[in-house]
């Protein structure tokens, strides 16, 4: 299925409230910058360091399982993006797809490819 699936309401609600009140950013980033940059440190650049597990697990629970809330939402699709480019240095969908493999990123990346944030879907 694609990626919002499994975005229940209530998830999506907290999530959009903590955007609101400028608490998102919060809720991951510092578990993600923090791990991403002790696994690039120790010269490790292997697949398994593509998302840390306390950074992955960060995401779920901002966003839910499998960060399925990111796609429900294109306020938070860009939050998320804008972040991880201008915070984390990252291709938002390389790291979403590192973090969560198993979910579909299409229309997340064609949604950010509208913007000007995506590369080719194919």
């Amino acid at each position: 299925g694609d990626c919002h699936a499994g975005c229940d309401a209530a998830t999506l609600e907290r999530t959009a409230g903590l955007l609101r009140a400028d608490a998102l950013l919060e809720a991951w980033l510092p578990a993600c910058h923090h791990e991403l940059r002790r696994a690039t440190g120790e010269g490790g650049g292997g697949q398994s360091d593509a998302c840390p597990g306390e950074c992955r697990d960060a995401l779920q629970e901002a966003y839910g399982p499998e960060a399925a809330c990111i796609c429900a939402s294109e306020e938070l699709l860009s939050d998320l993006a804008g972040h991880t480019i201008a915070l984390l240095g990252l291709s938002p969908l390389d790291f979403l797809g590192g973090c969560f493999p198993n979910a579909t990123w299409v229309s997340a990346c064609e949604w950010l490819g509208d913007v000007g944030l995506g590369r080719d879907c194919g």
